[in-house]
């Protein structure tokens, strides 16, 4: 057993370590202040002389040196000091469910609440939790005591954490707005991997810019029924694409600056626009 030490624990922690450490090792009652005069250390055991001066530390009995200490180490506190200390304790970013609540736990052990201790950890555990979907639903639960509110808690805390991990081992993440798929361009056969999903619209990039146009341009009036259209769709090998480029790397994809392609957007054979005829203006007197 190592000497005590303020800085690491409570006296009376200290002295319940003790009297594990003597029954462990079958001290008797009467070898009890020897043993502890020479576990506390030189520190602690110059403290209990001053404490007890001019009597020496060796004429005490084991309840008169652990009370003497605990007196001077660990004063009686203000209940309304550590109520208040314990209602103040909200859960940390970074901090567990299972931390926080053994955190309460330890404030609340100078804070007298008697038979209404877990009634008053419920209300504290749920009231200063972090996440705030997990607050509404456990406000709604009806009957909530403390362990299920620290179950419920925990469970929500484990499935989001297991959700990044599986996420965490994805390379890359991009949001698309599939509302405008018809703004895809063909890409090189090695650049497809990178930007092409499946859907169930079945696009097929290198046509849905013209049936766009097409479709616009059907919706205007003095339209034949049944006009014969013929889309015209950029090749690779259309003068006014840019030239093929590959890039290799080893790191994250990233964009490259180019000029976009221009489409050819020539009216197909056989399509007609309406005629416009401007009405001659009223003139007043006529």
């Amino acid at each position: 057993m190592d000497t005590f030490d303020s800085s690491i624990e409570d006296w009376s922690i200290y002295v319940e370590r003790f009297d594990q450490y003597c029954l462990a090792n079958g001290i008797e009652d009467e070898r009890k202040v020897a043993v502890l005069l020479s576990l506390m250390g030189a520190k602690t055991y110059n403290l209990l002389r001053s404490l007890i001066a001019p009597a020496k530390p060796a004429d005490k009995t084991i309840e008169e040196i652990t009370r003497t200490l605990k007196n001077h180490l660990n004063p009686a506190p203000l209940v309304i000091a550590e109520r208040f200390r314990f209602h103040k304790r909200n859960q940390a970013k970074t901090e567990t469910v299972s931390e926080y609540i053994a955190d309460l736990r330890r404030l609340a052990e100078h804070c007298q609440f008697g038979e209404g201790l877990s009634d008053a950890l419920r209300d504290r555990f749920v009231c200063g939790l972090h996440n705030e979907s997990t607050q509404k639903r456990l406000l709604t639960e009806e009957r909530l005591t403390l362990r299920r509110a620290v179950d419920i808690a925990v469970s929500v805390e484990t499935a989001a954490r297991d959700a990044t991990e599986l996420q965490a081992n994805g390379e890359h993440f991009t949001k698309i707005d599939l509302a405008q798929a018809y703004l895809q361009m063909e890409m090189d056969e090695s650049s497809r991997k990178y930007l092409t999903i499946n859907t169930h619209k079945g696009v097929e990039p290198n046509v849905v810019w013209r049936r766009h146009i097409d479709q616009l341009l059907d919706a205007s009036p003095g339209k034949d029924a049944n006009p014969p259209v013929t889309p015209t769709v950029p090749s690779q090998k259309d003068s006014t694409l840019p030239p093929d480029m590959t890039v290799e790397t080893n790191s994250t994809p990233e964009t490259i600056d180019c000029p976009r392609p221009v489409i050819n957007l020539s009216d197909p054979p056989g399509r007609r626009y309406p005629e416009r005829h401007r009405k001659p203006p009223d003139r007043l007197g006529s």
